[in-house]
């Protein structure tokens, strides 16, 4: 029996009175249970192929997958599992989403999923993964044999969906249809936050990050050694080894769900956002301006791509003159600087909510 026909015939015998759709997320083992009787199609099905359970994975796919399903516009399920021919079958999805999916066997995968079923097949990324700078820590991790196969993933794909313009344009080559979804916040998480009052007589400056970063802190090294005596720079995630001693206050980085909540509670007046001006980097999303954003703090950052066109201040050169200028404007007249805070936070809640914006990505993610 042929792959084709083996689909068709368990979509027309299977009969299941109620299926236990687990949703497992492999960071911390923990199992959600989601009950719906797959005979009854209501809705679009849609099945979710995580690359991971943390960032990427919950703001580009499971976020917008909850908020989807809180309207009852889909049934859906987000794994990270490789589910066989009748599994498949049985889920019976209309769209099959796979996310940064580059090794060998997650290719093969994709190729039988496009071959033996009916669904709408979407490739997801939120990275130039081909793109990554020397300095991120990442840079082993990806090699030209991945890069092929992201190639030929793209090439079998229905839709590509991606974050940026600039990720569009950087894979246009290899598929027609993308569509661009930019990174939003989720509002029950976000709206109960504002940043915490610093209560200090020093202004408190704030970077967070991982330790991916490396290149970019390297930007305003000179700026943190030269201003640390002027105002407290407080971190969270990652230091440069080069600027340990000149930190007021360092926080340990965070789980996904507690993040949030730490962010705000840095107690900053002015974030820092430097960015190396490398490919990479102009293929990323504005999530960092986003976050800080949310809790009404201004935002100082590199004049770059994904920040282009929020009102924030903009480092005039992207190095430590640059970020130092800038940030002593900004520290001279706090009253307006604040200010900035509050019109950013007013941009954010008018055009990066996904609560707003669910419709676009519901139609992003099934056929046209």
């Amino acid at each position: 029996m042929t792959e084709q026909k083996l689909h068709t015939r368990v979509r027309d015998t299977v009969s299941y009175r109620k299926a236990n759709i687990a949703l497992v997320q492999s960071v911390d083992k923990k199992i959600f249970k989601i009950d719906w009787d797959l005979n009854v199609k209501k809705f679009p099905r849609v099945l979710v192929q995580t690359a991971d359970f943390t960032g990427c994975g919950y703001y580009r796919l499971i976020y917008p997958m909850q908020k989807m399903i809180e309207k009852n516009n889909i049934q859906a399920l987000a794994t990270n599992n490789i589910f066989k021919t009748h599994e498949i079958a049985k889920f019976d999805p209309d769209s099959m989403i796979f996310q940064r999916q580059c090794l060998d066997h997650q290719i093969k995968y994709i190729e039988r999923c496009v071959k033996i079923n009916q669904a709408f097949c979407i490739y997801e990324l939120d990275d130039l993964l081909d793109g990554i700078q020397p300095k991120n820590v990442h840079y082993k991790d990806y090699n030209e044999h991945h890069f092929n196969n992201l190639y030929k993933a793209l090439r079998m794909v229905d839709r590509f969906v991606c974050s940026t313009e600039f990720i569009k344009d950087w894979y246009h080559k290899y598929i027609d249809d993308i569509v661009v979804m930019p990174n939003m916040l989720p509002k029950n998480i976000w709206s109960p936050l504002s940043m915490k009052q610093n209560e200090s007589n020093r202004i408190r400056v704030g970077w967070s990050g991982g330790f991916s970063h490396t290149g970019d802190l390297e930007v305003i090294i000179d700026t943190v050694k030269e201003m640390h005596k002027e105002v407290d720079f407080i971190f969270m995630g990652y230091i440069h080894p080069e600027i340990e001693n000149y930190i007021k206050e360092y926080r340990p980085g965070v789980t996904l769900a507690n993040y949030p909540k730490a962010l705000s509670e840095m107690a900053i007046d002015i974030a820092i956002i430097p960015l190396e001006d490398v490919p990479f980097n102009h293929a990323k999303s504005h999530l960092k301006v986003i976050e800080f954003g949310a809790l009404g703090t201004p935002v100082l950052a590199t004049d770059i791509t994904p920040y282009k066109n929020f009102p924030i201040k903009y480092a005039k050169t992207n190095d430590s003159k640059g970020f130092t200028e800038a940030l002593r404007e900004m520290i001279s007249d706090m009253d307006e600087t604040r200010k900035m805070g509050q019109i950013l936070k007013q941009h954010i809640y008018d055009h990066y909510i996904l609560d707003d914006n669910i419709d676009k990505w519901q139609k992003a993610w099934t056929p046209s």
